[in-house]
């Protein structure tokens, strides 16, 4: 059969894409991405359309029976994703789009919340309307004064400590305007943030960052990994890194490991990047969500009202788009590993969908933790502390606070690095450094071993 054809996946594990013919009247509204219902069996089922083609081999083609939803709900991007992870990770295809899809959003189980909104009409003068007597309603009025664009009913009468009755009597005098609107369920919209400021860098810090800036304009190298003790200042690189991607027009996903996922975590990324000054809300996305709290934010983040997502390992999946920097902190935490189908690894599955927009297949994984350049050894100072620092970098020694001391292997090769490594460290310890392991490290079962060695190092008491 020729003609609009429209490739499917249904919601039940069959492992593979279904033709459906798009009917003339849907034609406009059938999109990849789009959610639709389509006949299957004896019954109707939901699913999401992947793609489209010419032609068909089968003879007689179902229809799609309805459109859901005016906006399609999946990019191509998320689509190729969720290809790779069943290539992947050996699972049907639906069964990783139930992973790029939130439950809430892909059933749709809960719908925006309507509530009566109040605002003040453009009358001029409203004194004679009100009257001498009518302290209650001046009263409404003021409030809604010194809010131009109006606020929810509920929270009007509250604020006022009026009942409803007195918000109807201004509407009868054509003072005010009430109508529903929709009203956002957002997990800390009860709580103020005290705006904050970027802090100073070091030279180092400045160096992780402007090779964290190169990584966003040309995906070389396609991975960064910041690896330093506690209070060495990696947070603040990122945060400097999301504040650039953010000029750039495009948004960030960062991932934390669900039980770092505190108010203290989104209170630091909510004061940073405040609304006004970034022209973007933070969206937080975790399992202790309630279902509509889930509903609202991920929309946020679709309508594009929303490009810094923090979340925990559901959260790579975020409709962010366009997507500059997906930030994995804490990235060794296995708590970023699924334990139900399909077990990804969201810091694999980040390094997949940031690094190549649309993967070719599961061997390209490996590629981008493969080791290009050769191993230095480097020392220096961080301001603020008092001992000196020893770092171990895959890439080009900084510059400024820190120098090269040795070159453990010139061509990069971990066998001979390895050999040069525990007389080095010996020196470190003898002259009382405190060790940092900084930027992309191989991961070979040599690299593991030395940043095991490098590891137990640094956490030995002084």
């Amino acid at each position: 059969m020729t003609g609009p054809i429209a490739k499917v996946v249904v919601e039940i594990a069959v492992g593979r894409e279904f033709d459906y013919r798009v009917p003339d009247p849907l034609r406009a509204a059938v999109h990849v991405g789009s959610r639709v219902r389509v006949p299957f069996g004896h019954r109707n089922v939901l699913g999401h359309v992947v793609g489209f083609a010419e032609k068909s081999d089968a003879r007689h083609l179902k229809e799609i029976a309805d459109v859901i939803g005016a906006k399609p709900l999946l990019d191509p991007t998320l689509i190729e994703l969720a290809r790779w992870m069943a290539r992947y990770y050996c699972c049907p295809v639906e069964t990783a789009m139930r992973c790029v899809l939130p439950e809430v959003v892909r059933r749709g189980e809960a719908s925006f919340k309507q509530h009566l909104h109040v605002q003040l009409k453009p009358v001029g003068d409203i004194e004679p309307a009100l009257g001498a007597r009518a302290a209650k309603q001046r009263q409404v009025v003021e409030i809604l004064k010194a809010n131009p664009s109006g606020m929810f009913l509920a929270e009007l009468v509250r604020k006022a400590g009026v009942t409803a009755a007195v918000v109807e009597t201004l509407k009868r005098k054509g003072i005010v305007e009430v109508a529903y609107r929709t009203s956002e369920r957002d997990p800390f919209g009860d709580e103020v943030f005290v705006p904050s400021e970027a802090l100073p860098l070091s030279a180092a810090q400045r160096n992780a960052l402007d090779l964290v800036r190169k990584s966003i304009a040309t995906l070389d190298p396609p991975v960064v990994l910041l690896h330093g003790v506690t209070g060495s200042g990696k947070t603040e690189v990122y945060l400097q890194a999301i504040e650039h991607v953010l000029d750039l027009g495009k948004g960030v996903i960062v991932l934390v490991p669900e039980i770092a996922l505190t108010p203290q975590t989104v209170e630091r990324f909510k004061s940073r990047f405040n609304p006004k000054r970034y022209g973007t809300q933070v969206a937080v996305l975790h399992s202790h969500l309630s279902s509509g709290e889930r509903h609202d934010e991920w929309h946020k983040i679709h309508n594009g009202r929303a490009r810094i997502v923090i979340g925990a390992r559901s959260a790579v999946f975020a409709p962010v788009n366009p997507l500059g920097l997906i930030v994995v902190d804490e990235e060794h935490e296995t708590s970023y590993k699924q334990e139900d189908a399909p077990r990804y690894n969201a810091r694999d599955v980040a390094v997949v969908r940031r690094a190549s927009p649309t993967p070719e297949s599961p061997g390209m994984l490996e590629r981008h933790y493969a080791p290009r350049t050769p191993l230095r050894l480097l020392e220096g100072a961080v301001p603020g502390r008092t001992k000196r620092l020893g770092c171990l970098a895959f890439r080009s020694a900084p510059a400024g606070d820190f120098a090269a001391v040795e070159i453990l292997s010139p061509s990069g090769d971990l066998r001979e690095a390895a050999a040069n490594l525990f007389a080095a460290l010996r020196r470190l310890d003898a002259a009382g450094a405190e060790l940092i392991v900084a930027e992309p490290v191989p991961e070979t079962g040599l690299g593991v071993a030395i940043m095991d060695r490098l590891r137990r190092a640094a956490e030995r008491p002084a």
